[in-house]
C-alpha cells in the first residue's frame, strides 16, 4: 500500500515538474523571442526630432514658421528646477531612485485608479514614457510592454538621469501643437521654457497624461484639477515647502499667445512665398523638420506701414464709389 502511495507522489511530483519545465521553457522561448525584436538604442543617441524652422526679417524679428511639429529644444540646464520637479511629481516622483522599472508605483497606480474609478494615474515611469515615444509603436500589446520595460532598464544603464529627462522633456506632446517643454511654454503662457512658474510648471506638467483631455485652452477647469495634483504630489514628496505650495496654488496660470504671432499674421503672405520657394529649393522634409533659420529681406515695419496704406486706400475708394 505505502509502495504504491509513494509511486502516485512520484508521478504527481514529475507532473508538476514537467509543468512547471513547460512553463519556464515557454516564457524563456517568450522573452527570447521578445528580445531578439528589441529596436538599438542606437536611434536614441542619434536624437533628431523634427524641429520647427523660423522665418525672420531683416531686423531679426520672427515673422513666421514651417513645421510638422511645433518643437524647440531646450538643454535641461535652461529649464527651472520648479519645473523638473513638477514634471518628476506628476509622473514618477521615485524616478531618481529606481532604474528604469517601479513596481510599487505600478501597483499605487492601479489602485489610485481603481478607487477613482478612472485613469487618475500611469504606472510607467518617465524612462518607459521616454522609450516608447522615441523607440516603440503607440499600441498596446502585452509584449510591446514587455519590450517597453527591457528597454528602460537597458536605458537607464546607457544614459545619465539628466539626459533621460532632457529627451522625455523634449519629446513630449502638451496638446495645443506643442511638442516638447520649450514650445508648451510659449504655446500657453507666451514664454520662455525659463520664466515659469511653479503654478505653471504644475500646469504643464499635468499634461501629458491626456493632452486633449486636460488642455487648458479647451477645458481650463480640468487642466487646473491636474494642475492642484502636482503642486499636491510635489509638497507630499517634499519637491516644495507648504507656504511655496499655498503660494502656487493660489496663483491661477493666465493663458497668453505668444507676442510673435501678431507679427506672422503682418506677414503672411509674405512667409507663404518663402515656403514655396524652399520646398522647390530644399525639399518639404528639409523645411518642415529641419529647424532652419530662415533670414530674409522683409522690413515687417515697412509692410505694416504698407498694409495699413493699402486698407486706407481701399476704404477711401469704397466711400467713393458709395459701396
Amino acid at each position: 500500500m505505502k509502495s504504491w502511495i509513494r509511486r502516485i507522489a512520484l508521478a504527481l511530483v514529475g507532473l508538476v515538474v514537467l509543468a512547471v519545465a513547460g512553463v519556464a521553457g515557454t516564457a524563456i522561448a517568450l522573452y527570447l523571442a521578445i528580445v531578439s525584436d528589441l529596436p538599438d538604442l542606437q536611434g536614441i543617441d542619434d536624437y533628431r526630432p523634427p524641429l520647427a524652422s523660423t522665418v525672420y526679417d531683416r531686423d531679426g524679428r520672427p515673422i513666421g514658421e514651417f513645421f510638422d511639429e511645433r518643437r524647440r529644444l531646450v538643454r535641461l540646464d535652461e529649464i527651472p528646477e520648479h519645473v523638473i520637479l513638477a514634471f518628476v511629481a506628476g509622473e514618477d516622483d521615485s524616478f531618481f531612485e529606481h532604474s528604469g522599472i517601479d513596481f510599487r508605483s505600478i501597483l499605487r497606480a492601479a489602485w489610485a485608479d481603481f478607487t477613482a474609478g478612472e485613469i487618475v494615474q500611469g504606472g510607467s515611469t518617465i524612462t518607459q514614457q521616454t522609450v516608447k515615444s522615441l523607440l516603440l509603436s503607440p499600441e498596446r500589446r502585452f509584449d510591446r510592454k514587455v519590450k517597453e520595460m527591457i528597454l528602460a532598464r537597458r536605458l537607464e544603464q546607457h544614459l545619465t538621469k539628466d539626459e533621460i529627462l532632457a529627451l522625455y522633456l523634449n519629446q513630449i506632446y502638451f496638446g495645443g501643437g506643442a511638442w516638447g517643454i520649450g514650445e508648451a511654454a510659449r504655446t500657453y503662457f507666451g514664454k520662455k521654457v525659463g520664466e515659469l512658474t511653479v503654478s505653471e510648471g504644475a500646469m504643464l506638467a499635468g499634461l501629458p497624461k491626456a493632452p486633449s483631455r486636460f488642455s487648458p485652452l479647451g477645458n481650463y477647469g480640468a487642466a487646473d484639477n491636474r494642475r492642484q495634483y502636482v503642486l499636491g504630489r510635489m509638497v507630499t514628496v517634499g519637491f516644495i515647502d507648504q507656504a511655496t505650495y499655498e503660494a502656487a496654488i493660489a496663483e491661477l496660470p493666465v493663458l497668453r499667445v505668444a507676442p510673435e504671432h501678431a507679427d506672422f499674421a503682418a506677414a503672411t503672405w509674405f512667409t507663404e512665398e518663402v515656403r514655396r520657394h524652399l520646398f522647390e529649393k530644399l525639399g518639404g522634409e528639409t523645411v518642415l523638420k529641419g529647424g532652419l533659420r530662415i533670414e530674409t529681406t522683409l522690413d515687417l515695419h515697412l509692410q505694416r506701414t504698407a498694409e495699413a496704406a493699402l486698407r486706407a486706400g481701399v476704404e477711401a475708394l469704397d466711400q467713393r464709389q458709395g459701396w
